[in-house]
């Protein structure tokens, strides 16, 4: 099933998109705007493609993933101003792929894995100005894919990992921050 294509405008009391027990949906081209909820959210669905939207001002998070693997999050043009995350994966969130993003001015963090997010690719973001970590990665490991991001002026770190083993090609990635990687096990 697609969902968008237009100038879809998703306004809702609760969640932009809710896709729950659901497999290989596309989400692209829409403006997910001002939800009382998240602007996207994926519960126990796998892949599925989240592509070419904007997603702003939502009162949680921009997009969350909870027990869904094997989804694409690419080439979003703008995830920003929202609540909490730009983007968060929680709970068994397996080889997800995050890639060409825009993220920025999120309260909380950029991107945030936690709690047995493992394999998850993070590359070619674009994350900047947001109020904690520009990525953070908790209790998750084996995200070795994280490369080629521009991180920069987020409040606390560019990326963060505590509580995980997880490999960052920091060669590859632009950071400016006071401290752009800080690690605790």
């Amino acid at each position: 099933m697609r969902m968008g294509g237009g100038q879809n405008h998703r306004r809702h009391l609760g969640d932009g998109i809710l896709i729950k027990d659901s497999n290989s949906h596309t989400i692209y081209l829409n403006s997910i705007t001002s939800n009382s909820g998240e602007g996207i959210k994926l519960n126990n669905s796998d892949s599925n493609s989240i592509t070419y939207n904007t997603i702003t001002s939502n009162s949680n998070n921009g997009i969350l993933l909870e027990d869904s693997s094997s989804n694409t999050i690419s080439n979003n043009p703008n995830i920003r101003q929202n609540s909490e995350n730009g983007i968060l994966l929680n709970n068994t969130c397996n080889s997800n792929t995050i890639s060409g993003n825009n993220i920025s001015s999120n309260t909380m963090n950029g991107i945030h894995l936690k709690n047995y997010c493992n394999n998850n690719p993070i590359s070619n973001n674009e994350i900047y100005s947001n109020d904690n970590s520009g990525i953070r990665i908790e209790n998750s490991s084996l995200n070795l894919g994280i490369a080629n991001n521009i991180v920069r002026f987020n409040t606390f770190y560019g990326i963060m990992i505590v509580g995980s083993t997880n490999k960052v090609d920091t060669l590859g990635h632009k950071l400016i921050n006071g401290i752009p990687i800080c690690c605790e096990q």
